[in-house]
């Protein structure tokens, strides 16, 4: 779940889930559905999602990965338009027992222009299960994000998470979100 704020502008409301798979081939597969709220109708949106590492991180050695995405949205009135192609190149590198640094470089395609996108976190985990992390990003065309975040691992297959981040170009723009993840 999600909720972002922007200067003169109604905050946005919404929420996001998807399944991922493994499909061999160290790679994953999955379906997105999110729900977004402003003034006026909600709008749905779907993705097809998928991610295959190009270098599997061993210990503390280096992850290298792409990652894509398609996906459309439709308003209450219209039908499934396609919306937007992503891909990205990710990369993680522990450099201590307890401490990964993380940095991904992609491109957006949507139906009115492209886009590069950029972001760059570090992650501190601590031996009680909780994972806190710092990140900054953003596109091209604009003053990045701030971000903190925090993530706790109840069990090995279930974890919760939220983050707070702001906007850096105005002191109105805030992103606040909370989520969990089950793996089985």
């Amino acid at each position: 779940m999600a909720r972002e704020t922007l200067l003169n502008s109604p905050s946005v409301d919404g929420w996001a889930t998807q399944g991922v798979c493994g499909v061999g081939f160290i790679s994953q597969v999955g379906l997105a559905y999110g729900r977004a709220k402003s003034e006026g109708p909600a709008v749905q949106s779907v993705a097809l999602v998928g991610k295959t590492a190009l270098i599997q991180r061993e210990h503390d050695g280096l992850g290298l990965a792409l990652a894509w995405a398609v996906g459309g949205a439709r308003d209450p009135d219209a039908s499934f338009k396609y919306q937007f192609t992503l891909l990205n190149l990710a990369a993680s590198k522990q450099v201590a027992e307890t401490l990964t640094f993380y940095a991904n470089l992609g491109w957006v395609r949507s139906r009115s222009a492209g886009t590069t996108t950029w972001n760059l976190a570090a992650e501190l985990a601590l031996d009680i299960g909780i994972g806190l992390a710092v990140e900054a990003y953003g596109f091209d065309r604009g003053k990045p994000w701030l971000g903190a975040g925090v993530r706790w691992n109840a069990t090995e297959q279930l974890s919760f998470n939220a983050s707070y981040a702001l906007h850096s170009e105005t002191q109105h723009g805030k992103l606040l979100t909370v989520g969990f993840k089950l793996a089985f």
